[in-house]
């Protein structure tokens, strides 16, 4: 069993701080985004929308993290992707967190 965690919202995992993150959006998830965000789909696609599935914003960050409350503009639509961190396949080995993802995430043991 993995160890615990509980969500600080400081908002760390939303920022690739110089690595290159790949965040990847179905339609339906695009879809459930575009409405906590008063947008049609379509205004979704355009806005936020690439050939990888999510532009990142110029700093690396999220386009979804407001900057300003370090909290998810979608969060109650968010991707499965960034529900399961940090519980990805990459972030654990021999039933714990790694090394790198602890440093990043702060709510790892709470």
């Amino acid at each position: 069993m993995a160890e615990s965690f509980e969500c600080t919202k400081c908002g760390k995992c939303c920022v690739a701080s110089g690595k290159r993150v790949l965040l990847v959006v179905s339609d339906d998830e695009a879809a459930g985004m575009a409405m906590c965000l008063n947008m049609t789909p379509e205004q979704f696609a355009e806005t936020f929308l690439d050939q990888s599935r999510m532009k990142l914003c110029a700093d690396g960050s999220c386009p979804m993290l407001d900057p300003e409350t370090n909290l998810c503009r979608t969060y109650e639509a968010r991707p499965e992707q960034c529900r399961t961190f940090p519980y990805w396949p990459s972030n654990l080995k021999n039933g714990g967190f790694t090394p790198a993802v602890r440093e990043l995430c702060e709510g790892i043991g709470e």
